[in-house]
């Protein structure tokens, strides 16, 4: 059914006016929507042909989005008064007819985007007055060849999307004029390539080429034959877990050697024999993805690739990080390999130890094993190391200093990981040489937290500090001497910790601290007092046990402060009142207002209406009653005795 046009359909955005799934068939009038439009969403309507009135008022558009209109047809001049308009998005219609001069008007158009249009072919699209064109999405169609580039001006473009279409042949002629470009990204992913001419794609000069799934019908050789003597920043050359099986030979991979790439990528691909991959060809390769490779292994000759930077070795299958062989690889910056689905990965000592610019290492969810004890030995000859992520292991024995030898870390993240500690109280924290670590991340089993006063030592930079999934003796936090050594912390994590109660000078050391989360425990308090300030800070206590907020727990929140109750059970009586009255008045301060609900009723809170008469007031009011009818009844007996007097 179709609406027709009604006053006020339109709602007004952050960025323009949203007038979207009305079920309009045609455009709101100056009531509804402006003239002076900028920025329109009139998607998921009903217009089925486009003509130069369909948006004649609208002369100062800049972006429209006209997503699954049920258009057809688009007319001549329909956009002649869009002057302005740089982004036009024409997604999930089917183009039966564009007239030439559809486009005619938009003196910059940038952006059109033309994805599920059934477009068969490129010479459909209306080319006059595309001069300016930058972005050209065209995915998901039924494009056949490439026939028709020549029509775009290659000079401007920087965006071609042809992904999920029915190109299987590529020819020299059809790509010649992408020579004239600089840096495009272009992507056939999920085209079912047959064949590529050899050298089609030569001296062309791209920022990112996608031939991800695109192996269903040739070899991974046709493809490289193809791109011979091609420039890229980014070559894609990946499958996803629903694409046909394949397994790359290392001779496939020959045609390497006549390509200039500098990041690879081969997600999720099978390899024969890796040991004879040619990465002699691939000196000047600075990224290379092998994640889900299923590699067990690297050989010592990927210290062919000189210059590489980044070694993505995610979800593989190492045994021992000795394996990757990226000792030998001396320009290395990153090495991670997060998700390692070996029965567990073995950090030997040693293993990096000549990876003296390594800045990033993540060894995450891994199952890792680190011996007798870590990370001192392991970590040994990686000073530059900045970022460790060792987060979601199993358990981890740490040395009385295990991070001695990287003390120039900003990041390290430990979290979900069952870490043993044993050292004096008397003794420093493990981190007392991490002067500059803004951010840690740690689950800690605070057993005796009277030795853990030195435990953040060293720390005096740190910004951010997670402790989630941390036990607290008794569910108790405690000895707010901890928090001493951190002055400039600004957020604090201590999420499902099982805490049932805070020490009311817990947090006081805590100046500079805007965010707390306190979520996932079994608080049954809104604990506001233990903070430092009040004035600008966001508290999530959302997840515990609280059913009853007092007043005065929430009524110092300043004007930029926030605070998350969501998921508690809350009641939503007369003994909640308070609370509730102040919420309503004041819903500008609470997050999460939608999941701020009735334990019972699982009433929104911002909806509850309570009849609740003060006990307090009645009971002055009965006094003054009783008060009022003593005095009378005092005042007439007076008077009755006076007469009998008289008498």
């Amino acid at each position: 059914m179709v609406t027709p046009l009604s006053k006020g359909v339109c709602k007004l955005t952050a960025t323009g006016y949203d007038c979207s799934d009305q079920n309009l068939q045609a455009v709101p009038g100056p009531d509804g929507l402006p003239s002076a439009t900028k920025i329109l969403d009139f998607s998921f309507n009903h217009l089925p042909a486009l003509y130069n009135t369909t948006f004649s008022r609208l002369t100062q558009l800049v972006s429209l989005d006209l997503t699954r209109c049920k258009i057809n047809w688009i007319f001549e001049n329909s956009f002649q008064n869009q002057k302005h308009l740089e982004s036009l998005i024409l997604i999930g219609n089917t183009l039966m007819f564009v007239a030439d001069d559809a486009l005619i008007g938009p003196l910059a158009l940038s952006h059109l985007r033309l994805s599920q249009t059934s477009m068969d072919d490129l010479k459909l699209i209306p080319y006059n007055n595309l001069m300016s064109l930058e972005t050209l999405e065209l995915g998901d169609n039924d494009i056949h060849s490439l026939r028709g580039l020549q029509q775009f001006n290659w000079k401007k473009m920087t965006t071609l999307n042809l992904q999920l279409n029915a190109i299987q042949n590529i020819s020299a002629a059809e790509v010649a004029v992408l020579q004239n470009g600089r840096g495009l990204s272009m992507s056939f992913k999920s085209n079912s390539i047959v064949y590529i001419e050899p050298k089609a794609f030569e001296l062309v000069q791209f920022n990112s080429l996608d031939f991800n799934d695109c192996f269903s019908e040739a070899d991974i050789s046709v493809i490289l034959a193809g791109l011979a003597g091609v420039k890229t920043n980014i070559l894609s050359l990946g499958v996803f877990e629903q694409s046909q099986p394949s397994t790359i030979k290392a001779q496939s991979l020959q045609a390497l050697c006549d390509i200039t790439v500098k990041d690879l990528r081969f997600q999720l691909q099978h390899f024969s024999d890796i040991t004879d991959t040619p990465f002699h060809c691939l000196s000047g390769l600075e990224k290379l993805d092998l994640t889900r490779a299923h590699l067990d292994s690297l050989p010592a000759t990927v210290g062919q690739m000189k210059s590489l930077s980044k070694l993505i070795l995610n979800e593989n299958k190492f045994q021992n990080v000795c394996h990757t062989n990226a000792m030998s690889l001396p320009s290395l910056t990153a090495l991670s390999m997060r998700g390692n689905q070996h029965k567990s990965l073995l950090f030997s000592d040693g293993c990096l130890s000549g990876l003296s610019k390594l800045e990033l290492l993540d060894l995450s969810h891994s199952k890792l094993l680190t011996g007798t004890e870590c990370c001192e030995i392991q970590l040994t000859g990686l000073s530059q190391l900045q970022k460790l992520n060792l987060s979601y292991n199993s358990q981890m024995k740490w040395s009385a200093l295990p991070f001695r030898e990287v003390s120039e870390l900003r990041q390290l993240d430990c979290s979900r990981v069952n870490v043993t500690y044993e050292t004096q109280c008397a003794e420093g924290g493990p981190f007392q040489n991490l002067h500059h670590l803004k951010w840690l991340g740690i689950s800690w089993r605070f057993l005796n937290l009277s030795c853990q006063s030195n435990l953040l030592e060293g720390l005096q930079n740190l910004e951010h500090m997670s402790l989630s999934g941390s036990y607290f003796k008794d569910g108790v936090i405690s000895n707010p001497e901890m928090f001493k050594h951190v002055p400039l912390l600004q957020n604090l994590v201590l999420s499902d910790c099982g805490l049932v109660s805070i020490d009311r000078n817990m947090f006081t050391h805590l100046s500079k601290l805007t965010h707390a989360d306190l979520s996932g425990n079994r608080l049954v308090v809104v604990y506001t007092n233990v903070f430092y300030s009040l004035e600008k800070v966001l508290l999530n206590f959302a997840m515990n046990d609280i059913k009853i907020v007092d007043l005065d727990s929430v009524k110092g929140l300043g004007e930029e402060s926030k605070l998350d109750l969501s998921d508690n059970p809350l009641v939503c009586n007369c003994s909640n009142v308070e609370f509730i009255s102040w919420m309503q008045s004041n819903v500008n301060k609470m997050t999460n207002t939608d999941r701020t609900r009735c334990g019972e009723s699982r009433e929104a809170l911002t909806d509850v209406h309570l009849n609740c008469t003060s006990f307090g007031i009645l009971g002055i009011g009965l006094v003054i009653v009783f008060i009022g009818i003593a005095f009378i009844i005092i005042w007439k007996v007076r008077e009755k005795y006076k007469q009998y007097e008289n008498v």
